[in-house]
């Protein structure tokens, strides 16, 4: 299984097993303090505004949208780690 962990820093994933070994990987880094973060449990969708400044040399807010469906998660996770997904799912 897996635990999403955002701070006012970053969004981190951590892979839990049985073997009491974690995996940890950092999925983004915040510009600023976070605002609006929201889970959708029905799209399996992470969202929050960030500030990034644009080619303009202008601060703006954006609104970000992190894909965590089972599917996409386990493909990034196994590029990550460069490791092969369990079989079978739990619950995040």
């Amino acid at each position: 299984g897996y635990i999403i962990v955002v701070t006012d820093k970053d969004i981190k994933v951590v892979e839990l097993s049985g073997a009491g070994t974690r995996n940890i990987v950092s999925l983004y880094k915040f510009n600023s303090s976070p605002q609006n973060v929201r889970y959708d449990e029905n799209n399996g969708s992470l969202y929050f505004i960030d500030t990034r400044i644009g080619v303009d040399s202008v601060e703006s807010n954006y609104l970000y949208r992190l894909d965590l469906k089972e599917r996409f998660f386990d493909g990034i996770m196994q590029l990550l780690l460069k490791k092969e997904p369990d079989t079978g799912y739990e619950k995040r």
